[in-house]
């Protein structure tokens, strides 16, 4: 068959804006909380005050009685009803060996709770501020329990504990790499650096919280709600509930942002469900803002200690690591394999390492429980390295992009395959290095230092050189073709809209395919009635989804294709395509796309397709950051950002844009102002955003952001790399790397290694006094 001829300024490779964004600018996207229903009841939960508490009664009775209360639902009456804790497996061992261990997650705390913002208690009631009424209403004994929110607190003798099964609460360990051979590479080193660094809890902070309705519809349980992952919570909430898959059916509209907090399910979710059930009527649960700091997972949260062993020559002959990450009072699967797997494989990152030797740690603590969050892992490992980078070329007074030179992986190494067992299949990283010191104007910073100087300011230059793991391995995506006659291709797919512009990129790959105007492309989403699949997540939904929809579109075509040889009494191979159209080679006989999908018994044109990726993507690239410092004060700011990026093919030349700088400010917020913090108690210090700071468009002064699409992925049909994360991963560092190089030059020296993030102005203020926090790990 021959391919579509041009597809004009709309196929992949083509800045087109984005088709999501008319609708959602103008106010007319569906949020689950637009949603209205006839008869709709509203859900309120009752949030435990302690960080650490037993349950010995709850009292519900002033509340039933209320006004408008249609029902009051405790941990106790829940479970009394069948409803099961959330299914969880802390997949790695502790380290003695027996299983990985954590207290059973409720959708009601039962007997216990373990962090401030725990649900204790659910109302339902007529409406929103009646079901408020009511929580006010209800009695609580709790049992205040010491409670300890540090993970090297947690593990010390004597410490509270959150879990029977670990009395030492370590929920799992593993160790990766061979210990005794790095002893060795350390034993024979030339120079050897050392840092203890903190990556800090953070908050996702979507522009949408968390929403769930839950309805009975046609005898099913129908959930709508803002998700990542439709599938995952169709399957959580019926396991949970005790139903088949088949009568739970999840939908989701527009999400108003992801950055994977809403992966999975959520024990809300399962209330909601729940009490629709119960109470034959639909039931919205709506978060509120202070419910999202407290109940929604976070991200980050590792104290590390990185050792770096090089020779007389910068070469890294061993790496050692050893880092305790804080997953918060309920040890989930996926906020233990972040930090203990996730993040290790890019350990290594894009430099020709050996030998190294890691040794992670699991703990649990009265906090809200960690999870995914952009990068998941990955950044805290490049944090680490590029850290560690610095501090090595510090200490032998080399350029620190020479010293990364000297250690990359070359061309003709690939496909490499690194200490933790992953393999890179292609990547050019001395090119990428090249490109970031020329875009960067990398010799010309010692001008711009003294023109800073001149002005008050201290001037910085930090870089990262990385890479980054994207959604590889056995998880597959399907998507549905349909051609109707109206004149629409329909695409449907499992992957999830989440602000991202899917939806565009996915469209592009279709008008490759069909040659047809991108407005006659419909991308349908977030139905399990629909599509079924893993969801959004990982950077992998070009990765894995837009290689399904190329395939699915190129089998709906060949399928096209034998049906207008029939209708046109000609051989399928005699027939040329170009824009909707089938013609009989050298003859004027032809027929149009739509035309044939209204002649076939069902009106349409119909041909799947999947696409399960042979190994993730290894997107890489070179940032380089420059700040300016306010020795007064100690105010950062951001005075050049330039990034030369490699993901592969570029489908959507103005999202990937966008998705990297966007992703770089996430990574700046981490490096200068966003942190979460308890006191000892476990109270939650920053609930609020009066208390939660996020990066300003004040605060830097823009990007100029690059991309190299020379080297494509060779594990995808389409050669795509995922770029959702890399910006966040590749920030952090390049940005704490211009401070402390700013604080280095101002006198600090070496000292100006132990500033922790975030390098707000009073934090920064008092490093310049050689005023540091203090990480303690052993």
């Amino acid at each position: 068959m021959n391919a579509p001829v041009d597809v004009g300024r709309f196929g992949s490779g083509k800045p087109v804006r984005r088709l999501e964004d008319p609708t959602l600018v103008t106010g007319r996207g569906q949020f689950t909380d637009d949603l209205e229903r006839p008869g709709l009841a509203h859900l309120v939960f009752l949030r435990s005050p302690f960080a650490h508490a037993r349950i010995r009664a709850v009292d519900a009775a002033a509340a039933r009685a209320l006004p408008g209360v249609l029902a009051v639902y405790s941990g106790a009456e829940l479970a009394a009803a069948g409803v099961k804790a959330m299914a969880n497996e802390v997949p790695f061992p502790r380290p003695d060996g027996s299983p990985g261990a954590s207290a059973a997650r409720h959708p009601l705390a039962l007997d216990r709770v373990r962090y401030v913002g725990e649900a204790v208690a659910a109302v339902v009631a007529e409406s929103r501020q009646a079901a408020l009424d009511a929580c006010a209403a209800i009695a609580v004994d709790y049992e205040d329990l010491p409670a300890v929110v540090d993970p090297l607190a947690a593990i010390a003798p004597g410490a509270p504990v959150l879990c029977d099964a670990a009395p030492d609460n370590i929920a799992a360990e593993m160790q990766h790499g061979d210990a005794a051979a790095t002893e060795a590479a350390f034993a024979r080193a030339a120079h050897v650096v050392a840092l203890e660094i903190v990556n800090q809890r953070l908050a996702p902070n979507a522009m949408e919280p968390r929403v769930a309705l839950a309805e009975m519809v046609d005898g099913r349980l129908q959930i709508t709600l803002s998700s990542q992952m439709p599938t995952a919570v169709r399957d959580g909430t019926a396991q949970c509930l005790g139903l088949p898959a088949e009568q739970v059916r999840v939908k989701v509209g527009d999400v108003g942002g992801g950055f994977g907090m809403k992966t999975g399910l959520y024990p809300e979710e399962v209330v909601v469900g729940h009490a629709a059930r119960a109470l034959q009527r639909p039931v919205k649960w709506c978060a509120t803002r202070l419910e999202e700091f407290t109940a929604s997972v976070h991200g980050r949260d590792q104290v590390t200690r990185g050792e770096m062993a090089l020779d007389a020559d910068g070469k890294v002959l061993g790496l050692r690591v050893r880092s305790y990450a804080n997953v918060g009072g309920y040890a989930m699967t996926v906020g233990v394999v972040i930090p203990l797997l996730v993040g290790p494989w890019v350990t290594t990152s894009i430099y020709d390492i050996r030998t190294i030797a890691l040794k992670l740690t699991a703990v649990m603590t009265n906090t809200t429980p960690t999870g995914a969050y952009r990068g998941a892992g990955r950044p805290e490992a490049i944090y680490l390295i590029e850290r560690l980078m610095d501090a090595a070329a510090r200490k032998m007074k080399l350029d620190p992009a020479e010293l990364r030179r000297r250690n990359m992986l070359r061309p003709e190494q690939m496909p490499w395959t690194s200490p933790m067992a992953q393999t890179y299949d292609v990547g050019q990283f001395e090119k990428m290095l090249d490109q970031g010191l020329a875009l960067s104007d990398w010799h010309g910073f010692a001008a711009r230092r003294e023109a800073s100087r001149a002005r008050g300011r201290l001037r910085g230059r930090g870089i990262a050189t990385f890479l980054e793991w994207t959604g590889g391995g056995s998880l597959g995506e399907q998507v549905t073709v349909n051609v109707l006659p109206e004149g629409i291709v329909e695409l449907t797919t499992a992957t999830q809209a989440m602000g991202q512009g899917i939806v565009t990129s996915y469209a592009q790959l279709a008008v490759d395919v069909f040659g047809v105007p991108i407005e006659q492309i419909r991308v349908l989403q977030g139905d399990t009635d629909r599509a079924n699949g893993f969801g959004s997540a990982g950077s992998r939904s070009l990765f894995t989804g837009g290689s399904a929809v190329q395939v699915a579109s190129e089998r709906t075509l060949e399928h096209a294709q034998q049906l207008a040889g029939e209708a046109l009494e000609a051989a399928a191979r005699d027939l040329e395509y170009r824009a909707g159209r089938f013609t009989i080679a050298g003859t004027d006989r032809s027929i149009g796309l739509f035309e044939l999908a209204a002649r076939q018994p069902a009106a349409r044109i119909t041909a799947e397709g999947s696409a399960t990726a042979g190994a993730p993507s290894w997107p890489n690239a070179c940032h380089v950051c420059e700040v300016e410092v306010d020795p007064e004060t100690g105010e950062v700011a951001i005075v050049a950002y330039a990034s030369v990026n490699d993901i592969g093919r570029v489908v959507s030349p103005v999202i990937v844009r966008g998705q990297i700088e966007g992703g770089a400010v996430q990574g700046i917020g981490q490096a200068l102002c966003e942190r979460v913090a308890y006191d000892d108690s476990g109270q939650l210090l920053s609930a609020s955003f009066m208390d939660y700071a996020l990066p300003r468009a004040d605060g830097f002064l823009g990007f100029r952001t690059e991309f190299d699409t020379s080297v494509p992925c060779t594990t995808n049909v389409l050669g795509v790399k995922g770029v959702g994360e890399l910006g966040t991963i590749g920030a952090t560092p390049a940005v704490v790397n211009a401070v402390v190089d700013a604080l280095d030059h101002a006198g600090l020296g070496h000292d100006a290694e132990k500033v922790q993030m975030p390098l707000t102005g009073p934090t920064v203020w008092r490093a310049l006094r050689r005023d540091f926090d203090t990480v303690r790990l052993g």
